[in-house]
């Protein structure tokens, strides 16, 4: 009898790895699970026991592999990375808009829906094999006079707001029937201090971020909500038809591995040769110096894409 139960304590002073793993807590992993009045219980405490049971009520991530509870904020996943990742593997339909995020209210994902309901400006990144995509690097390549050329890394289509859309459309009407009117292609630069479009495409709320002050307003609110740059020609709204010029002005994130310029249309009064053109009251309405050129209303300049580019 003696040796039989020798063996018996031998076998349970040597468990194996297996019973080993059985015996640590089923949430965290860490700690031995408790033992009460000869019960094991599936958990070290009653923290992992509370967890254990918020958890079960939520179905797991939709991205496969991950067993991390969903959000429905994420429409499903767990987070906004496993929403993009499940995207980038085609696992789910991307939203038409963002093409970033799944799709969670019809065509959209949660922040475009949002956005349209409230109207606000609407982004939407263009793929590289998309014709847009290709037409818009070409020319802004040919654009560039530097002998050294930029590669172009991604394209953002900005949609207006019908409100900026009607302005623009108003200015145009007004232009034409006092000194005429014509539309030129220009580009902005601006400091942009968020990570805009490295991972998605979504506007920051930073008063110093340039390119997303503008995106968001349509030019009517520039970095700390000023309306107009300062230049040589004054206080106006200015933009360049060469984006090397354009590039002196841009100033980027320091985590982000790309320089942002603005792909915009802008409205001049007067006939194209005409550099300088003033109202009745002898005001400005818009300067072209073959270079360099400044409206004097948010009306008149819409941003139509956000180029993302490399040295």
């Amino acid at each position: 009898m003696y040796s039989s139960l020798k063996t018996a304590a031998k076998h349970l002073r040597s468990p194996s790895k297996d019973s080993g793993k059985d015996d640590m807590c089923e949430v965290c992993g860490v700690r031995p699970k408790y033992v009460e009045g000869g019960y094991k219980h599936p958990y070290c405490g009653r923290t992992c026991a509370r967890n254990r049971r918020g958890q079960a009520t939520l179905p797991a991530c939709l991205l496969r592999g991950c067993r991390t509870p969903g959000d429905a904020s994420y429409g499903g996943f767990c987070s906004e990375k496993h929403a993009r990742e499940a995207v980038r593997q085609r696992q789910v339909q991307a939203c038409t808009d963002c093409r970033t995020l799944p799709r969670v209210v019809g065509d959209l994902c949660a922040t475009c829906n949002a956005a349209r309901r409230d109207g606000g400006t609407r982004l939407r990144e263009l793929r590289s094999t998309e014709i847009t995509f290709q037409s818009v690097a070409d020319e802004f390549t040919r654009a560039w006079s530097n002998d050294k050329k930029p590669t172009v890394a991604k394209i953002v289509e900005v949609l207006p707001t019908r409100e900026s859309r009607a302005a623009f459309d108003q200015c145009r009407k007004q232009l034409h029937a006092t000194t005429g009117v014509h539309e030129i292609s220009t580009y902005h630069g601006a400091q942009c201090i968020c990570d805009f479009a490295v991972n998605d495409v979504t506007l920051c709320d930073w008063k110093s971020c340039g390119v997303c002050k503008i995106l968001r307003s349509s030019f009517k609110q520039l970095a700390f909500d000023e309306q107009y740059s300062s230049g040589r020609h004054g206080n106006g709204l200015y933009s360049h038809q060469d984006p090397s010029r354009a590039d002196r002005f841009v100033i980027s994130s320091t985590s982000s591995p790309y320089r942002v310029l603005l792909a915009c249309t802008v409205l001049l009064g007067g006939r194209p040769q005409d550099q300088t053109v003033q109202s009745t009251t002898g005001e400005f309405i818009s300067i072209n110096d073959g270079g360099t050129v400044v409206v004097n209303t948010a009306d008149a300049i819409v941003p139509n894409y956000v180029i993302m580019y490399r040295m």
